[in-house]
């Protein structure tokens, strides 16, 4: 990237950054996409840098219903039926999904419950070289949901 270049991020805080949703499911209504400004380079050397960046949007995971239009879901859960079997965490509205082979790379998806519609409002991928996060509002279809409801809790 270049100075002046703009990207977004999922934002965690710190409770939930080093342990996870999994572990404080409390967290999920103060994470974000954060669309910031590469704004200046501190230092730099051949394996890292550190830069100034500067927030110019926030878009609440908990608001992300109300702030896109819902598009169609169908189908968006089917690469987790190649894992095996997903863990399932509900907290109040919210239903996480994650999946993995070994631990070498997997996919997770954040759902929101508002009335009778699901609402996958984040999805992630990531292997060794790569972690990639989405943000959306697709309706997922409730048999689809279900297929992954009677895994364990």
């Amino acid at each position: 990237m270049s100075v002046g270049e703009t990207f977004w991020t999922l934002f965690k805080p710190a409770y939930s950054h080093f342990n996870g949703w999994e572990e404080q499911p409390d967290e999920i209504n103060f994470s974000a996409f954060i669309k910031c400004r590469f704004e200046d380079i501190i230092s730099e050397n051949e394996k890292r840098a550190w830069i100034t960046v500067r927030v110019e949007e926030v878009l609440l995971l908990k608001n992300v219903c109300n702030e896109m239009p819902p598009r169609d879901g169908t189908g968006y859960l089917d690469s987790f039926h190649m894992f095996g079997e997903a863990q399932l965490l509900q907290y109040k509205d919210w239903i996480l999904l994650d999946a993995n082979a070994q631990s070498n790379l997997g996919i997770w998806a954040l759902i929101k419950r508002v009335k009778d519609d699901n609402h996958l409002v984040a999805y992630g991928e990531w292997e060794f070289h790569s972690n990639l996060v989405y943000c959306g509002n697709l309706i997922i279809p409730e048999d689809e949901l279900n297929q992954f409801m009677h895994v364990r809790e």
